[in-house]
């Protein structure tokens, strides 16, 4: 009898474990087969640009590989960002067809969708904020989407950019709150070892006068700290165009900063050449005169050698 029972209780367990394995791997095949629709329409995504614009056939593939994705992993975010992204696409560059009505209510369904799989993803949030943004949707869930950008995905390139695309042109009509959230985020952008993230960061910040100044101090205490790798490049350039905004204390914390980094940049004169502001540069060759590092001959450049 208690043979009997030990056999039908093995038998019963490796059908059990046959069955999970059998569940396991469809779910895996799902899977496998989702993420190939998911990057072919990533791809054809990425395609679109002035020579090769988006039309409404190269539309509807992505729409059917990224709708094929999601109907076999309606679990996946990135999938649910994708949608609302290729709706927000059609609702900004297309307006041919008859569906076109409902692009707005589409990318928002889908981008509130990914953010309900994965609420503290940064770049879901941004997303989300930009397409308010686009809608003239300024309201209570415009500022959250914002704010939770920000919290979750401080350092996402991605994030970076969209909040510092609305608060290059909505920072005077945001409240005191948001417009330090917005300086805090210009500033990451500037310190950012993203290539592309720096050059857009700065870009708007120098064409934005009172925004300028306001990131330029909040700048400060980062540019009297060391600056290390790729970025060394970019500090040479923040503090010459942020120079005037600083006093004099500032000033020199910030000249012993710079020939630490000129020190460390692997090709030193095709970075101090690029100096725009006479009064960074004097303070420069003044320093220079004290304390000019190796192997650069900063006081010939200064036309004192």
């Amino acid at each position: 009898m208690y043979q009997r029972t030990a056999q039908v209780l093995r038998k019963t367990i490796v059908l059990l474990l046959m069955g999970v394995l059998v569940f396991s791997g469809w779910f895996m095949v799902r899977w496998g087969v989702a993420d190939i629709f998911a990057h072919q329409g990533y791809e054809e995504m990425d395609r679109w640009d002035d020579r090769y614009p988006v039309t409404e056939d190269r539309w509807q593939f992505a729409l059917k590989r990224l709708t094929g994705a999601a109907d076999l992993d309606p679990g996946n975010p990135v999938y649910q960002q994708r949608l609302s992204r290729l709706y927000r696409i059609r609702m900004t560059r297309l307006h041919a067809t008859s569906e076109f009505k409902r692009d707005p209510e589409l990318a928002l369904q889908y981008i509130r969708r990914s953010i309900e799989l994965r609420s503290r993803w940064g770049f879901s949030w941004a997303e989300l904020a930009y397409l308010k943004w686009l809608l003239r949707e300024k309201d209570v869930e415009f500022q959250a989407a914002l704010t939770h950008a920000v919290a979750y995905g401080p350092w996402e390139p991605g994030v970076i950019r969209m909040v510092n695309f609305i608060g290059a042109r909505e920072y005077q009509n945001f409240d005191e709150v948001f417009r330090q959230l917005l300086v805090d985020n210009f500033v990451r952008g500037l310190r950012s070892p993203t290539h592309t993230v720096f050059g857009d960061t700065f870009g708007k910040v120098k064409g934005n006068e009172r925004l300028g100044t306001r990131v330029s101090a909040a700048l400060y205490p980062f540019l009297a700290e060391p600056w290390r790798g790729s970025v060394r490049n970019n500090f040479f350039l923040l503090a010459d165009w942020a120079w005037l905004e600083f006093d004099e204390t500032q000033q020199v914390a910030i000249i012993g900063q710079t020939i630490d980094v000129i020190r460390g940049l692997s090709t030193p004169y095709s970075w101090i050449n690029t100096t725009t502001n006479d009064e960074f540069k004097k303070a420069l060759c003044k320093s220079a005169l004290v304390d000019s590092p190796q192997d650069v001959n900063l006081l010939e450049w200064c036309g004192r050698g």
